[in-house]
């Protein structure tokens, strides 16, 4: 094949575009893994916090009416935190 300069051509668009493709990748991914686990400070890597967990946010409502004890309230705290 002869050296007119076409071959050679293109390879300056791959050269410039894979990096910004690349970086844009680690982006997306960095921010959809930031949305669904992060640290809060003091614990380890969780889905969701306490205070974002439904049923958690149930129970403290229910223990704040005052339709349960605080030994319930209690007990069932713990069997959440499994």
């Amino acid at each position: 094949m002869p050296w007119d300069g076409w071959a050679a051509g293109p390879w300056w668009v791959f050269a410039i575009v894979m990096p910004i493709v690349m970086l844009l990748v680690m982006l997306i991914g960095f921010t959809m893994c930031r949305q669904v686990f992060w640290v809060r400070p003091g614990r380890r890597w969780s889905p969701r916090p306490d205070d974002e967990d439904p049923a958690f946010e149930i129970l403290r409502r229910r223990f704040a009416s005052g339709e349960i004890a605080e030994q319930e309230f209690e007990e069932k705290r713990r069997l959440l935190q499994r």
